[in-house]
């Protein structure tokens, strides 16, 4: 712990104010996630793009303020790579009430991000099932056609595999 007990007092909050700055940043970016799954869905590359691009900005952004975190944590304990679980360790239990709230507050923003990150893969994987369904029918209807397109690739149904990766 550091020995400065006259700053301490300034430096937690300024670690809470860095907790909080990367919650807010999370948050912006659980927004941008949900409305790239609307994207998705709706098959709507312009959103998509724009998404892309505000999820590579909030990213950059989310890096900054995490090694602003990481500077002001190594100032109270000497150590940047903390886990925010540790804090009471190194800085005393209890916290104070508004470090514990930032803390809380960068949990509950980083929990709905992984949460929209999953609703994302899923409507990932639904889109490329769906576009390689319609491949495969597409496919499919040539083979069936008796146009000589090399029947060698079809499989036992008559399909000719073709799968987006």
């Amino acid at each position: 712990m550091n020995s400065q007990t006259g700053a301490r007092p300034n430096w937690y909050e300024a670690l809470a104010h860095a907790l909080r700055d990367e919650a807010v940043v999370l948050e912006q970016l659980d927004c941008v996630m949900a409305s790239q799954a609307a994207a998705i869905a709706a098959q709507d590359d312009a959103a998509l793009h724009q998404n892309f691009q505000a999820i590579r900005r909030i990213v950059r952004t989310f890096d900054e303020a995490k090694k602003r975190r990481a500077s002001v944590v190594h100032y109270l304990t000497g150590r940047e790579d903390l886990a925010l679980d540790q804090l009471e360790f190194f800085l005393g239990d209890p916290l104070p009430i508004n470090l514990d709230a930032a803390r809380a507050q960068l949990w509950l923003a980083a929990q709905s991000v992984a949460r929209e990150a999953q609703v994302n893969k899923a409507a990932v994987r639904r889109a490329k099932d769906a576009n390689n369904a319609l491949l495969q029918e597409l496919f499919s209807a040539v083979a069936r056609s008796g146009a000589d397109y090399g029947r060698a690739g079809e499989d036992s149904e008559g399909k000719i595999p073709f799968r987006l990766s």
